[in-house]
């Protein structure tokens, strides 16, 4: 069995999965400086875009590629590589360029929102003027990614330039769920809490929580909603949603057709692995996971850690997960996932791990209790 993996970012996720379970890893990579690509059996550097990749899965005659792509950015590109290569019996496990073109363009997800007859905040299209709606507003550049480009405008309507997305700012918790989706089964996993939207810090700089503590009935309100989305649109793969709570309402976000950042959060909670699935689908040997809620799972910034040496070690110890890339901006040195019985046991874990990195403990303190006070304010 081959499958082919488009970059070498994530490939730690799922190399040692991929390998022991008899799949030989062919990586396609355009940084030769980039980390992990020699956890592969067979490694490519080619040019950056989709067309040596393809090029490649039929040189190898491939079972199957999975996109291991983070950013929104390349993916119309694997789209089109998804359309040529199944045409050929080659299983891309990703999303259709259309439905690619829909999650990537803000506004095409609102209209798709609505048509689905999903709830989703007030909205319009605004080309250098001021928003009809009245403030608290955001203002969203329609294919931004990452937080960039947007901006929440409390007491006046601003005169926007360009052409901009513009939408009610609802105040509650933002939450995350992930959806895998392969050969028409669609499986909606665990909301991830993230915080209050009041909270304008990046998500990099926040403590996330899971599973979030969403009323059960609001929370299979919010899976159908999910599942209409895919199942309409066709989406396949993996694909994360942004959902804002409070109380007993919700509203849609946007969309990411890609593997999400919540991805640990999700594996610490239920001990499934989003992007090994992926690996099952490429390798045709998916079965639709049972989705049950294990463990409470806390992941938090390592704020200044002087010693990374023993979190790596920790992980008998109820630390799940450790990802170290500085956020130079966020004064972050990487992000740890710890989980437990409970979040008491969860944070009690979490500050032994973050003493013998001797990171900022007391900040982690702090944050635990800030998402207690949102839990308590908005579900």
């Amino acid at each position: 069995m081959k499958v082919l993996f488009v970059g070498a970012r994530l490939l730690r996720d799922v190399a040692e999965y991929a390998g022991s379970t008899g799949v030989y890893r062919i990586l396609t990579e355009s940084n030769p400086r980039s980390r992990d690509w020699e956890l592969a059996d067979e490694v490519h550097f080619v040019p950056r875009g989709m067309e040596h990749p393809t090029r490649i899965a039929r040189e190898r005659h491939v079972d199957g590629v999975v996109p291991l792509i983070g950013v929104d950015d390349p993916l119309p590109a694997v789209g089109e590589m998804k359309e040529e290569l199944e045409a050929e019996g080659i299983r891309v496990v990703a999303s259709d360029r259309e439905s690619v073109e829909i999650g990537i363009d803000k506004v095409r997800t609102k209209r798709a929102f609505e048509e689905l007859n999903v709830p989703t905040p007030e909205w319009e299209v605004v080309e250098n003027e001021r928003p009809s709606i009245s403030p608290p507003v955001v203002v969203k550049d329609p294919r931004s990614q990452a937080g960039l480009g947007v901006t929440v405008h409390e007491t006046h309507k601003p005169r926007v330039s360009g052409r901009k997305l513009v939408e009610e700012f609802i105040e509650g918790a933002e939450v995350s769920i992930e959806v895998l989706s392969w050969d028409g089964e669609v499986v909606p996993l665990v909301p991830v809490f993230k915080g209050s939207t009041a909270d304008r810090r990046h998500p990099i700089d926040r403590m996330r929580m899971s599973p979030a503590p969403i009323d059960p009935s609001v929370e299979r309100k919010i899976r159908r909603c999910a599942v209409r989305v895919v199942e309409h649109l066709g989406l396949e793969g993996n694909v994360d949603f942004d959902v804002v709570v409070r109380e007993n309402e919700f509203w849609f976000l946007e969309f990411n057709p890609r593997p999400s950042g919540t991805r640990y959060m999700t594996s610490g909670c239920t001990g499934i692995w989003p992007l090994r699935e992926l690996v099952d689908m490429a390798a045709d040997r998916w079965r639709p996971p049972k989705i049950r809620k294990l463990w409470c799972a806390i992941e938090c910034p390592v704020w200044r850690p002087t010693d990374k040496d023993p979190l790596r070690e920790m992980f008998d110890g109820g630390v799940y997960h450790v990802f170290y890339e500085y956020y130079g901006r966020f004064d972050v040195g990487g992000r740890v996932t710890v989980r437990g019985d409970s979040f008491k046991e969860a944070l009690t874990r979490l500050r032994s791990a973050l003493k013998a990195a001797g990171a900022d403990v007391k900040r982690a303190e702090r944050e635990y209790r800030r998402r207690l006070r949102e839990i308590e304010e908005y579900l």
